[in-house]
């Protein structure tokens, strides 16, 4: 790349932090009309990273999956090829159109850029449990990471920090653990550190998120036992791990066969451990006026198909508003929702749309049931809404993520709130919104009926936890 050429990208990347995505994407225009054979060359990636970027700056699920795929084909350095193709089957997620057998297919393709597997260790004499993670800051993952860590820490837990190390999680000293900070260090040496500190069950808190950055350690076999623990929602596509954190809902009979790893079906797949923040906001009384729905996801879930079921449930309920909030305060995504809004015909005047913020749980307290997206259900926002007071309304999928908030809803004791249609979605939206009183009753009685049901029940939790690891340990002596 000539020194013009590097300086030009730089200043790119340094417009994408402030500019919306409109302005990205003319300005990513000009340099390819300046320069019309970059892509073709051997870094011509980095251009599509940044039309990802300004895909994601508008919100547009399919042009970060398409970004990303065009980046990882371009890449020839498989570490970073990896990383594009780790993002690319995540932004595929934001698709409805892709079944779960090309789900399948598609991740099934990382592992041929990953490339062969050495043989995994022999497992020793005593079991150690290691966590491997992109990081271990404050995150929606660590609500439910940190039940199943305190429930391994019957054995010596050991963390490996793939992050800076900057900003741990409070709840990190709940669980007696030795803590390895590993951020910057080359798969390989990641690798002959977990080996070298014994590890017999190692599980990964990060699948395809963050550029898959924990899969390329998975790849070099550093334990005898590899596990797909919480931090992603689908298989990974590795043949060679040995099982996956499941239940019946999100892995009901027959639907093994989308899946490369074996599933390990817990009561719950997930425990949820409220923040001390959460503890301390109830629900307050009935909001006056009309009904106010939510959806408070990363915009990048509201695409065509979320619009249009919005759109039913609005048209069923008249007097009902629509609260958008997201979860990023990046520019311009807001009008680029809007705009969809228009165009899948919703009236502009039944919706109010958010940026995200920093006191996101007030938006609970703003609305009065909460409208799952599709295909790409919430996760945390859906243990979090019940938490604080609000019914969530979710979809079934047939994918496996899609079914994320129907574990999660199950495991509450609220199965009443899982749609197996559209139909039925908007059916019992409308039925929780007909009766204003029995909806408050509903709303101030449902944190008590969390606290009591599977989902919190983290003694019942670390026990099938503690079960699974030792029948994996056992199995392999």
């Amino acid at each position: 790349m000539r020194s013009e050429q590097r300086q030009e990208l730089e200043a790119l990347w340094a417009a994408a932090k402030t500019e919306d995505g409109e302005s990205l994407l003319a300005r990513l225009s000009a340099f390819r009309k300046i320069h019309p054979h970059f892509l073709e060359g051997g870094e011509g990636w980095r251009l599509h990273e940044l039309y990802a970027l300004a895909f994601s700056h508008l919100a547009d699920g399919e042009g970060v999956a398409a970004a990303y795929y065009r980046a990882a084909m371009a890449d020839g350095l498989r570490i970073t090829q990896l990383r594009h193709f780790s993002n690319y089957l995540f932004a595929l997620h934001y698709l409805p159109d892709i079944g779960p057998e090309e789900m399948m297919r598609q991740h099934m393709a990382y592992g041929k850029i990953l490339g062969q597997v050495p043989e995994a260790p022999r497992r020793g004499e005593a079991l150690r449990v290691g966590f491997l993670a992109p990081d271990f800051a404050p995150s929606s993952v660590s609500l439910f990471s940190l039940p199943l860590m305190r429930a391994a820490a019957r054995f010596p837990v050991y963390l490996y920090d793939m992050g800076d190390g900057e900003a741990l999680e409070p709840g990190l000293t709940q669980v007696p653990h030795t803590y390895r900070n590993v951020g910057g260090l080359a798969p390989e040496e990641v690798a002959r550190r977990i080996r070298e500190d014994g590890i017999g069950i190692l599980a990964d808190l990060g699948g395809h998120s963050a550029g898959g950055v924990t899969l390329s350690v998975l790849g070099l076999r550093p334990a005898p036992i590899l596990l797909s623990g919480i931090g992603y929602f689908d298989t990974t596509g590795l043949l060679f791990l040995d099982g996956v954190l499941s239940d019946e809902v999100m892995d009901p009979a027959g639907t093994e066969r989308f899946l490369a790893e074996p599933p390990i079906r817990l009561p719950s797949m997930l425990s949820f451990s409220p923040r001390e923040a959460m503890v301390r906001i109830r629900r307050g009384p009935r909001r006056a006026g009309p009904v106010r729905l939510g959806a408070l996801h990363n915009f990048l879930k509201l695409g065509e198909a979320a619009l249009a079921l919005y759109r039913a449930v609005l048209e069923a309920l008249p007097e009902a508003t629509l609260l958008l909030q997201d979860v990023t305060r990046e520019p311009g995504r807001g009008a680029a929702l809007r705009k969809r809004a228009e165009e899948a015909g919703i009236a502009t005047d039944r919706i109010a749309i958010r940026p995200g913020s920093t006191d996101y749980l007030s938006a609970y307290q703003d609305i009065d049931i909460l409208l799952d997206a599709v295909p790409y259900p919430g996760g945390a926002m859906t243990a979090i809404a019940l938490y604080m007071g609000v019914p969530v309304v979710t979809l079934s999928g047939r994918r496996r993520s899609g079914r994320f908030a129907a574990s999660i809803l199950r495991a509450a004791g609220c199965g009443e709130w899982i749609a197996g249609d559209e139909a039925e979605y908007v059916a019992i939206v409308r039925q929780l919104a007909s009766d204003r009183e029995a909806l408050e009753v509903l709303q101030l009685d449902l944190r008590k009926k969390i606290e009591h049901s599977t989902l919190m029940d983290e003694v019942l939790y670390g026990k099938s936890v503690r079960a699974a690891l030792l029948r994996l340990w056992e199995a392999r002596a």
